[in-house]
């Protein structure tokens, strides 16, 4: 792919430069391995949007690829899988791909835990558990804080 599209729309010092592979074909042009499938949805939408039905949902799965830094746990080829939708607000669409997400994985076998992190999800349970309004943001800091707190506490 052009490597004007996929770094188009970060700065030139985004970390995410740092991890597109570069190479350039005997025409001399600047090319990259995508390292994720987002650039290329996003040209999609723009050069289609006119011709789309709203909303739009696809999925997509195809090979990415990271030139990061070298470490054991870090893969430099893999298989992702993006499902997106355009054209659609509120929640409601969040709960659909999470059902989605579920299904699929149930169907595959592989046992998950979704985790939804969504500080106006947590502020409208916090006042349906009619929490004090006041302490609703340091209640939301301490929870956001939890996970961390037990890795630590494992290390």
């Amino acid at each position: 792919m052009y490597y004007d599209i996929l770094s188009d729309k970060y700065d030139k010092d985004n970390d995410i430069l740092k991890e597109i592979y570069k190479l350039s074909d005997q025409g001399e042009r600047q090319l990259g391995l995508r390292y994720d499938l987002t650039a290329l949805f996003a040209k999609f939408i723009a050069l289609n949007k006119k011709n789309l039905k709203m909303p739009f949902k696809r999925y997509e799965i195809a090979k990415s690829f990271r030139d990061g830094p070298v470490k054991l746990e870090r893969i430099e080829k893999f298989t992702q899988c993006d499902v997106d939708v355009v054209g659609l607000s509120g929640q409601f669409i969040e709960v659909e791909l999470l059902t989605l997400f579920n299904e699929a994985f149930k169907k595959l076998g592989i046992a998950i835990i979704i985790k939804y992190n969504s500080r106006n999800l947590m502020h409208g349970l916090f006042l349906k558990s009619k929490i004090n309004e006041k302490l609703i943001p340091n209640v939301t800091s301490i929870i956001d804080k939890l996970e961390k707190m037990k890795e630590s506490i494992k290390k």
